[in-house]
């Protein structure tokens, strides 16, 4: 017997976010982002922060250190936890580099995008919109003379994260 219903084409994972039947939304307008507007508010130690700003764990921060690799993914090992289906077990990671930060997707089945492109590496840039899966995160960099006083959406001071997640 034949099916009846018409073909829906098929769009690869990692092509545009469009593509995959979900719609990129920049996260909310924050503090002005832009080489000249460094982030206020994060810890006095920080060089820059990772903030969920869509998806289950939104509001919360997490420090990332110049000197540390850091994974990104669905496996509790990870070092920025994202628990969910959607994204994959280790699905990026943050890599400190001469010019910052730099995303770079590890080969995930959905693909890891930067202010809405797909990316498989990108320097990050302050007011980034990264999205992974159903979250939608935001990197913002700061001066080291900044108040400590960023916090999660649960009142407690950000995450700073230790590279550290497994390879599964």
């Amino acid at each position: 017997m034949t099916d009846t219903q018409p073909q829906r084409p098929r769009s690869s994972p990692r092509g545009r976010l469009d593509d995959l039947d979900t719609e990129f939304t920049p996260a909310p307008a924050g503090p002005a982002a832009g080489p000249d507007h460094a982030a206020r508010g994060l810890p006095a130690d920080a060089v820059a922060v990772l903030e969920i700003r869509r998806g289950p764990d939104a509001g919360q921060q997490f420090v990332l250190n110049p000197g540390s690799v850091i994974v990104l993914g669905r496996d509790p090992r990870c070092d920025v936890v994202l628990p969910n289906v959607t994204v994959s077990r280790r699905h990026a990671e943050i890599r400190p580099g001469p010019d910052g930060f730099t995303l770079a997707d590890t080969g995930s089945l959905n693909g890891s995008y930067l202010n809405g492109q797909p990316i498989d590496t990108a320097v990050l840039k302050h007011g980034d919109d990264v999205a992974i899966g159903v979250f939608r995160l935001t990197f913002r960099t700061g001066d080291r003379t900044g108040p400590s006083v960023a916090r999660s959406a649960q009142g407690a001071p950000p995450r700073s994260v230790e590279a550290g997640c497994a390879t599964v």
